[in-house]
């Protein structure tokens, strides 16, 4: 009696034993068993528990890499939205790539540097934002009386998103006046004239010493003054000295001072108003 009732006690060890003794044709079945109830246990809650969770990607789980403070829109909902990223699914093997091709399509997105998929459906991005350097005025009748006329770009001659800037912070920032400069691109695009992005060059490598040297503005030399089929580049001061820099930095022609030289004899100058006079031309290539 004491066997029975032990084995009544332990049924699932019992059965396990039976089947183990059975024929060889039910120890076949075994592997049809397990696949069946792995299949049922994911139809009925694996699906439910788990599957939902990365079916699809949630904007409210996207960790991007905090935006500095000029930018001032959103970066996860415009990506989210413009993208349709909420059809996209974590299980997806591509699904990282297509992440992170997604935000370096944003124009304040230089690069993704990573993309990880992180517990509970998250994912983390992390990227490298763009740094307004100009404004790019656009000679273009119908926007002489409309903030529109300067365009903000980085160091690349990349357009930015106008609409995170205010008008009223145009003159905060160094200006590149190219008479006849106009673009037809979208932000995240360059700028399109050559010239425009070789002064974005110079307003990049000048912007830590913009304010001591309260440079203004960046122009070229116009074509009948040089005629070498070259971009060479002018700045002025709050003086309206007419300071001839040449060629953009790291492009310079043989014989000519480099970058670093240039930017050593500009610091030497006297740019402070009320200053001693000044030549109204400085050149320093």
């Amino acid at each position: 009696m004491r066997s029975i009732d032990a084995e009544s006690d332990r049924p699932l060890r019992t059965l396990i034993h039976r089947l183990a003794a059975a024929p060889i044709s039910i120890a076949i079945l075994w592997p049809v068993f397990l696949m069946l109830g792995g299949y049922l246990l994911w139809r009925y809650w694996g699906v439910e528990h788990v599957g939902r969770r990365f079916e699809n990607v949630a904007m409210e789980n996207i960790e991007v890499t905090p935006p500095p403070p000029h930018i001032r829109s959103d970066i996860v909902d415009r990506v989210y939205e413009d993208t349709a990223m909420n059809g996209l699914s974590l299980m997806d093997p591509a699904a990282a790539s297509k992440v992170a091709h997604a935000f370096s399509m944003h124009p304040w997105v230089r690069r993704v540097s990573s993309v990880r998929k992180l517990a509970g459906g998250k994912l983390d991005v992390r990227v490298q934002y763009r740094t307004p350097v100009a404004m790019a005025r656009v000679y273009r009748a119908e926007y002489l009386d409309d903030e529109r006329h300067f365009l903000p770009i980085d160091d690349e001659g990349v357009l930015l998103p106008s609409d995170d800037f205010p008008r009223s912070e145009i003159p905060n920032f160094l200006h590149i006046e190219i008479p006849g400069a106009d673009s037809n691109s979208r932000p995240g695009s360059a700028f399109g004239d050559p010239r425009v992005e070789a002064a974005a060059q110079l307003a990049a490598f000048l912007a830590p010493h913009r304010e001591n040297q309260a440079i203004e503005r960046i122009s070229t030399i116009p074509e009948d003054r040089f005629r070498s089929g070259r971009v060479r580049l002018v700045i002025y001061d709050r003086l309206e000295r007419e300071i001839v820099w040449g060629s953009p930095p790291g492009e310079e022609l043989p014989g000519e001072a480099t970058a670093s030289v240039k930017l050593q004899r500009l610091l030497s100058m006297k740019s402070r108003e009320g200053a001693s006079v000044q030549p109204a031309t400085v050149r320093l290539d």
